[in-house]
């Protein structure tokens, strides 16, 4: 099912009001949680949560009853991620990346809406309420925060570079991957930040902050809006051995494109893709 461009940015707007609504239960509830639970293999997942994700289905089953709804926490009470159909528009939503930011009260926590049609994401939105931004994204239209238009840096050594990338720790196996994967990094560029949640570390590639992000084990309602702010800003994504990203795909490397082969060798290896 194709979207022309008028009907991607009425739904622009539907995405931004959902996100708006989540963005009010979350600052509304920030230091005043009822229940914390963990995830397994996921971390934290809060009342919180939960309330902003049903928010945003409840406005998306209004708007688009015939679109399909992916969202982190519905899934994980269901126990499975559906690819989008090639027919069915569908929602990928997180209504609080960064949860373990946000029960600690460490303000740097987003809300991440895509719409993915026929397997790619052709709209985001990725919000940081603490922070008032809104960054937005319609493929072919370049990328935003509140409604400024927005571009990756210019950095063309990974020695100058600030970079960013996160960690799993289910498995020790997994961790030291990472760590080893870290420390050939962190050897090269200028720095590596850990801020705690990938939709925030794309906007901030996207805004041309970081130079670049690195992750594996990542679900899709993780980067589905992230990973198209950063294409649509000038950014190059894909996998660590370099093949095209999809929200689906197990471990992803966004950057302003200028060091991405520079960074790619470093975090390439099998070692690191786990």
């Amino acid at each position: 099912m194709a979207l022309e461009n008028p009907e991607l940015f009425q739904l622009l707007k539907v995405a931004k009001a959902a996100a708006g609504e989540a963005n009010k239960i979350l600052l509304k509830e920030i230091g005043q949680l009822s229940a914390i639970e963990e995830k397994e293999r996921a971390g934290l997942v809060t009342n919180v949560d939960r309330s902003a994700e049903a928010k945003i289905i409840e406005i998306f089953k209004a708007e688009t009853p015939d679109f399909a709804i992916l969202g982190e926490e519905t899934t994980h009470l269901e126990g499975t991620a559906i690819k989008p159909s090639q027919d069915v528009p569908q929602w990928v939503i997180d209504p609080l990346d960064g949860t373990t930011n946000y029960v600690h009260q460490l303000p740097v926590f987003c809300v991440s809406i895509g719409l993915e049609v026929s397997g790619r994401t052709e709209l985001a939105v990725v919000t940081v309420p603490m922070l008032d931004r809104v960054y937005t994204a319609v493929r072919g239209h370049g990328a935003f925060c509140n409604d400024a238009s927005i571009s990756v840096s210019d950095c063309a050594k990974i020695r100058e570079s600030l970079v960013a990338t996160g960690f799993i720790t289910a498995k020790p196996e997994q961790l030291t991957s990472q760590i080893e994967c870290f420390q050939r990094v962190i050897s090269q560029c200028r720095g590596v930040r850990r801020v705690g949640t990938a939709a925030f570390d794309l906007a901030m590639v996207a805004h041309g902050v970081f130079d670049a992000y690195w992750e594996s084990n990542l679900q899709p309602w993780d980067t589905s809006a992230g990973y198209l702010l950063v294409q649509e800003a000038g950014g190059k994504v894909t996998r660590y051995d370099g093949d095209d990203y999809d929200s689906f795909q197990p471990n992803l490397l966004a950057s302003n494109g200028k060091i991405h082969d520079q960074l790619q060798k470093l975090v390439n290896p099998l070692s690191c893709q786990n």
